[in-house]
């Protein structure tokens, strides 16, 4: 009988768990079973002065009244109400019709279940308070309500912050923070940590694919492919249930989606989204609207639910969630929260430089201007085993390759540090891969002959995890003095070398490890708290190195997330380096990432009809050989300008004039287009066969340069000619439309028979692409 009592001991916290976990994912926020009241007892709705915009901004931006609250942002409008102890979402209104998007019920989830010394018990929050918040981050102010509520037991404390920028058309705001006021370490099991109910409205979800090796429905050169659309289009019915989930795994198109869900109307619509490398956005469909809500759950290949632990009097702070709303189509939607995001989230090295993103090559051309702004030293710098085992010694960050000694040294430099005086002279940056792998030898070995960072002086500051064969393990930057140690010497390393540029690669944030520091041994909470560590190490490089500017990496795109996009200059777009399968990419991702944070690097051999490597292959009809490889160059250099332009080639060929001739125009018109400018998807996603296309415009641009649509005829099948209508221009202005290949085609017309009537555009040839300039006179 003793035994019998026992298991039961052990089995009823167990099942405890495992009830309130199952109720949280899938009872907590379900539009259908009544979880919230169906009219709310608190003051916001009563009170009319919450609803009054010009009443609100008289009051800075957010009024408070009772247990309510309503914030402004510069196009829209929330409320938020206390009912029960429960938080809701009470109204989000939209920038022209003012129409509520909520549900009447549309809880805030806040987290529910934790255990203290392995006794599991759910929180009841008890609300305590409510007061505005204000701050200024990246220059622009800020202001909301933050309410805190107290545990009824007395263990924790939460805060939920919502605030808005007043001056900025964009998304609202959600940090949530919970302290651990006990004298125990607690585990949290928060599930859900925001919610959102929006009001059944039909139309379709839109979720977009990371693609972070390659595009979906692409073939690569070497037969390589991954189906799909890129984007997702799920009707919004009764039922319905879809997962949007994201996480750091670097292997080809392995780590998800871009954390963000549009609810798309078509002349209307929301969004929620999360700034954060891991988590899921759960969507569910009922007769009463549409949930969202928000989790770090199932990001690993468990796929577990997310818990850590937090110290006695320690703070645990969860990611941002944005929410949003818009009047529109869709592109005019992302338009709105892409530019908030430049201007309020992007690094200052970015956002404050109207030179960035700047023109980059691979240490190919050495430091022939052509026009190009920055250098990239590759993967294996380090090494001096360029033919055998070129992965060795990742950690040490010491030139040993003879290819590089050998280029520097014709400039007369034997060290980096003279190679990044002498880039510096010439006003170049000097970007270096520097890899958070262990320090290994030929023999795969953990070596400490080569400085500190490495498994033998330190075994517990890298992970179980390595990539590939012969690389080094991955850091764990959960552990804060191997993040204390990687901020003083990657701060030395740059500044006594000269080297401005960081760029990374393969899993700089561990998807897992065997360790336990901040985070459990193998825990779900591994990608969470390796996030943290290595945001922290960022933020530090950036304060004391003058000029830093870190291009993220890893394996192409799989750090392609809002969070990376906080940190990063500029983001790998995908890996494949191939023209016609990046223009996909490129084309879902602004969706989601603003233009000038997503680097294109082609690899021209793909573009060039005289390599081996020249994929897809196009018909060339009667054009000469001079006239076919001059459009499908064209296309290849075209595609990178789209965003921020990297060139290459695998086999060394300098296409110096194209290097000249585009360096030159994207930094004197592409590129103050895409730091500014509205992106339309004006033509249907790139597939190889169909005209493909996107428009940039800037109707408020300071020079004659309004706008361009940059244009591709992949294959005959396309047709000769294809109709396109503008977007974004003044309907009152005229406007003069210059072909960049075609000038007989130039014309005049205002804004508003661009926009309505549109345009045509013709190109003869059985391929080749076009650049249409948009200015005003």
């Amino acid at each position: 009988m003793k035994k019998k009592n026992k298991l039961r001991a052990v089995a009823w916290p167990l099942l405890l768990v495992l009830f309130l976990l199952t109720f949280m994912k899938n009872i907590g926020v379900d539009p259908n079973l009544g979880v919230c009241p169906a009219k709310y007892r608190g003051s916001y709705d009563s009170l009319d002065a919450l609803r009054d915009n010009d009443a609100l901004r008289a009051q800075g931006g957010v009024l408070i009244d009772g247990v309510a609250a309503a914030i402004l942002s510069g196009d829209s409008r929330i409320g938020l109400d206390v009912s029960g102890n429960q938080l809701f979402v009470t109204q989000l209104c939209s920038p022209e019709t003012g129409k509520n998007r909520l549900s009447e019920n549309s809880p805030f989830a806040l987290p529910t279940l934790a255990s203290v010394k392995g006794a599991f018990f759910r929180v009841s929050w008890r609300f305590e308070s409510l007061g505005k918040y204000e701050e200024t981050e990246n220059g622009a102010s800020a202001v909301g309500a933050v309410y805190s509520f107290k545990s009824a037991c007395g263990r924790f404390a939460l805060r939920v912050t919502c605030l808005a920028r007043p001056e900025l058309a964009g998304p609202f705001e959600f940090r949530t923070e919970l302290q651990n006021l006990g004298d125990k370490t607690a585990r949290i099991y928060p599930g859900s940590f925001a919610s959102f109910v929006f009001a059944p409205d039909g139309g379709e979800l839109v979720s977009i694919k990371k693609e972070s090796g390659m595009s979906e429905g692409y073939t690569h050169y070497d037969g390589m492919r991954f189906e799909g659309s890129g984007i997702y289009r799920e009707p919004l019915e009764n039922g319905k249930k879809y997962t949007t989930w994201v996480n750091t795994h670097q292997s080809f198109n392995n780590s998800g989606y871009l954390p963000m869900v549009y609810l798309d109307g078509g002349d209307r619509g929301c969004y929620a989204a999360l700034e954060w490398s891991s988590g899921e956005l759960c969507t569910k469909c009922g007769r009463n609207g549409t949930a969202v809500s928000v989790d770090l759950d199932c990001v690993t290949d468990s796929k577990k639910v997310f818990s850590t632990r937090v110290g006695a009097g320690e703070t645990f702070r969860f990611p941002s969630v944005y929410l949003g709303a818009y009047d529109g189509s869709l592109d005019e939607g992302s338009n709105t929260f892409k530019q908030w995001f430049f201007a309020c989230k992007a690094p200052a090295t970015l956002r404050e430089n109207a030179n960035e993103p700047l023109t980059q090559m691979d240490f190919q051309s050495g430091l022939e201007t052509y026009g190009i702004e920055a250098v990239k030293w590759d993967y294996g710098w380090w090494s001096a085993d360029t033919l055998g085992n070129w992965r060795t010694l990742e950690g040490s960050w010491q030139l040993r390759n003879p290819d590089y000694i050998g280029a520097i040294g014709e400039y007369g430099c034997d060290t980096i540090a003279d190679f990044g005086a002498l880039a510096k002279s010439q006003g170049k940056s000097l970007t270096a891969y520097v890899l958070l792998h262990d320090t290994r030898d030929a023999d795969g070995e953990p070596t400490d002959a080569y400085g500190e960072f490495n498994s033998k002086s330190h075994p517990d500051w890298f992970s179980d995890r390595y990539i590939d064969l012969g690389m080094g393990n991955t850091a764990d930057l959960g552990n804060e003095e191997c993040v204390a140690y990687l901020k003083t010497a990657m701060a030395d390393f740059f500044n006594n070398n000269n080297v401005t540029t960081w760029r990374s690669d393969f899993e700089p944030i561990c998807y897992s490890s065997d360790k336990e520091n901040r985070h459990d041994a193998s825990g779900t909470d591994v990608q969470y708290w390796c996030t943290v560590g290595f945001g922290e190490l960022v933020d530090s490089l950036h304060e004391n190195v003058p000029g830093f500017r870190y291009e993220s990496c890893s394996s192409g795109g799989s750090m392609k997330d809002l969070f990376t996009a906080t940190k990063a200059v500029v983001i790998n777009c995908d890996d494949a380096a191939n023209y016609a399968g990046m223009r996909a990419t490129f084309y879902d991702s602004t969706y989601v990432i603003h233009p000038a944070q997503l680097q294109m690097p082609c690899n021209s051999d793909f573009a060039n009809p005289g390599k081996d490597l020249f994929h897809p292959k196009a018909e060339q009809g009667d054009m000469t050989d001079e006239a076919f490889a001059d459009a499908m160059i064209d296309m290849g250099f075209r595609t990178q300008c789209l965003g921020a332009p990297m060139f290459s080639s695998w086999t060394g060929t300098l296409l110096t004039d194209y290097y000249a001739e585009y360096a030159e125009m994207f930094k004197t018109k592409l590129r103050p287009l895409v730091r500014a400018g509205e992106l339309y998807h004006i033509l249907p996603r790139p597939d190889g066969v169909h005209w493909d296309g996107v428009q940039y415009a800037d109707a408020d641009a300071e020079g004659k340069l309004k706008g361009a649509a940059i244009l591709f005829k992949p294959s005959s099948e396309a047709g000769e000619t294809v109709h396109i209508t503008l977007r974004g221009l003044d309907p009152a202005a005229e406007y003069t439309l210059v072909f960049e290949d075609r000038p007989a085609q130039n014309f005049t017309a205002s804004g508003a028979s661009l926009m309505t009537d549109g345009l045509a555009v013709t190109i003869p040839d059985p391929v080749g692409s076009e650049i249409v300039w948009v200015y005003q006179y």
